[in-house]
C-alpha cells in the first residue's frame, strides 16, 4: 500500500482517508513502510531528535560560557586596581604613622595583610 507524507512530518494516514493539500501543505505520495522499516525510521528519527537537543545544549552552554567568561573579566580588571589602590594607601597610612601610638594591633594587622598579599 500507499500512505500521504507530508515535508513537514510522517502521516500515519492512508489514501482516501479525506486528507488534502489544503490540509497541511505539500504532500507526496510514498511507498508506506513494513513494521521493521518503521521502527528503524524511528530509532533514526530519535538519534536526530537527540542529537538535535545535544547541539541545542551545546548551544545554550556556549553562549552561557561566553557571559560568564566576559563578565569575570571585567570584574576582574575593575578589582584588581581597586585592590591594589587600597593596599597601596594601607601602605602610605602605615608609613605616615608609624611614630603614633595605637591602644588596638593595627601594626599587626598591617603586617598580617601585607604577608596575605605577598603570599597570594
Amino acid at each position: 500500500g500507499f500512505q500521504i507524507v507530508s515535508c513537514a512530518d510522517v502521516m500515519e494516514e492512508v489514501p482516501g482517508s479525506g486528507a488534502s493539500v489544503e490540509d497541511s501543505g505539500r504532500w507526496a505520495w510514498a511507498p508506506r513502510a513494513r513494521h521493521g522499516e518503521q521502527q528503524e525510521l524511528r530509532a533514526g528519527q530519535a538519534q536526530v531528535d537527540r542529537a538535535q537537543v545535544q547541539q541545542h545544549h551545546y548551544d545554550v552552554l556556549r553562549q552561557n560560557f561566553t557571559c560568564w567568561v566576559v563578565t569575570f573579566s571585567l570584574m576582574l580588571w575593575t578589582l584588581l586596581p581597586t585592590m591594589l589602590v587600597l593596599f597601596l594607601w594601607l601602605l602610605v597610612s602605615m608609613l605616615r604613622e608609624v611614630e603614633a601610638t595605637c591602644d588596638v594591633p593595627l601594626r599587626l594587622w598591617v603586617l598580617v595583610v601585607c604577608l596575605n598579599v605577598v603570599y597570594h
